[in-house]
């Protein structure tokens, strides 16, 4: 039975599991992860604001149907009236938790059931201390007095990587009502009396900074007596561009581009700043890049049955395989740090046999081949054995592979791994079954020591 070309959904799956995973490794998961909550002034145009003591709670399908007595009503509620409000059950889900009799401000959206609200952790909702001030209810209070107008406000911050950046530069808004205001010191700027609609926001920072990601312009809605919160994080206005071809010279659409910056505290001596698929053109683009030494690579994640071609840096010379060290400048745009991959790898077959540890053959085996130099990031060609345990499996002629069967069960089993060159007309000894582990390549780490 003979292996197939993976599919390029599949590609873009692998290119999304390598992003995921140096992302989620360091970082401890939760279930909850809360954007906000907004500050009072936009919260309160929700759809029901109030004040109100917990009479009863009922646990019903995950979610806790809690009861109130409103005791002061702000928005979208009746005075004076029980009203209930879902929350999840459990707290890894956002559920808010109630104490029955106490005393709450509850900011709350609109159920899928009619007539029934719900609420979150992630919202402004919170308990209210007898005899403390409770700035909240300060403002929601002052709303029948407040002079009429909406306001617009919002800070300007570094990017964490480059905290040097000037707080600096002009906001615009266009609308009902055009005005431009200047950042103060501490990078905050704010509208105030806006007649309620639809702006622009429009950001103008000095030469050499740039916003991040960079947007021509934002729309928010102006409520009266409501506010908006809209803030910008900036970048150094550094570019590193190029085009990716093939042997041809065409452009190669889709390819995963890294930039790579030199650290010395990382364990291979560069760290990854920024990564991207190549546009339709063969183009890529980083944007926001802060001066330093970079190194470019594109199909840094290597070959695949569906992709013909090793990781290809950008090299200062033809014929090079060193990677170009790229000196980037405060606010410099390089272009032209094009790559140009060679003619692609062509794909051959290689028969294969497979044998349980008596001789017989293995017929619940995998066959898996594995690219010497993209063991861990490329992925393997594989083939399933047939009733005899014989297979044919894909590979890239003259690229060196391990070859390696599994079988599964309760237990895991493997066979291999065996090291050889991929060329046409050659003839493999069988893998026999006969570790009692399932990652054969394991043992190619010198410090392996193998289960009991």
């Amino acid at each position: 039975m003979s292996s197939t070309p993976r599919s390029g959904l599949l590609f873009r799956f692998r290119f999304a599991l390598f992003l995921l995973i140096p992302l989620l490794a360091p970082q401890f998961a939760h279930a909850c992860s809360c954007i906000g909550p907004n500050p009072a002034c936009a919260a309160w145009k929700g759809a029901a604001v109030f004040r109100g003591r917990v009479l009863s709670q009922t646990l019903d399908d995950g979610e806790i149907r809690v009861r109130f007595a409103v005791m002061e009503a702000f928005h979208g509620v009746p005075q004076s009236r029980d009203i209930t409000v879902t929350t999840a059950e459990q707290s890894s889900a956002c559920g808010f938790a109630f104490e029955t009799g106490r005393e709450y401000l509850v900011y709350a959206h609109e159920a899928s059931d009619a007539g029934i609200f719900a609420t979150s952790k992630c919202t402004r909702t919170h308990l209210l201390e007898p005899g403390q001030d409770d700035s909240d209810l300060v403002f929601l209070r002052s709303l029948p007095t407040m002079p009429k107008g909406g306001s617009i406000f919002g800070s300007v911050f570094a990017h964490p990587d480059q905290p040097n950046l000037p707080l600096a530069g002009t906001i615009r808004i266009r609308g009902p009502e055009d005005r431009d205001v200047a950042l103060d010191e501490k990078g905050k700027f704010e509208f105030s009396g806006l007649p309620p609609g639809k702006y622009t926001i429009t950001a103008v920072f000095p030469p050499g900074v740039t916003e991040n990601p960079p947007e021509k312009s934002r729309t928010v809605d102006v409520a009266d007596k409501a506010c908006a919160e809209s803030d910008f994080q900036i970048v150094s206005d550094g570019h590193i561009r190029g085009r990716v071809t093939d042997f041809d010279g065409k452009p190669m659409s889709e390819v995963f581009t890294i930039l790579y910056v030199f650290d010395a505290d990382s364990t291979d001596g560069r760290r990854q700043v920024s990564s991207q698929m190549t546009a339709t053109d063969g183009h890529y683009d980083f944007v926001g890049v802060p001066p330093g030494d970079y190194v470019v690579s594109a199909n840094d994640l290597g070959p695949s049955p569906g992709n013909p071609y090793p990781r290809l840096y950008y090299t200062a010379a033809k014929n090079s395989d060193q990677p170009a060290t790229i000196h980037l400048g405060q606010a410099q745009h390089l272009d032209e740090i094009d790559i140009a991959f060679s003619r692609p790898w062509r794909l051959i077959t290689v028969p294969v046999r497979v044998l349980l540890s008596d001789g017989s053959p293995a017929v619940a085996a995998e066959f898996s081949a594995y690219d010497s130099d993209y063991q861990y990031s490329g992925e393997p060609f594989t083939a399933v054995p047939d009733s005899r345990g014989n297979a044919t499996i894909s590979v890239y002629e003259g690229r060196t592979y391990y070859l390696t069967a599994i079988v599964n069960g309760e237990n895991q089993h493997c066979g291999g791994p065996l090291k050889f060159l991929a060329k046409s007309d050659q003839v493999l000894e069988p893998i026999v079954i006969e570790h009692n582990w399932g990652n054969c390549l394991a043992q190619l780490n010198p410090s392996f020591v193998p289960p009991n």
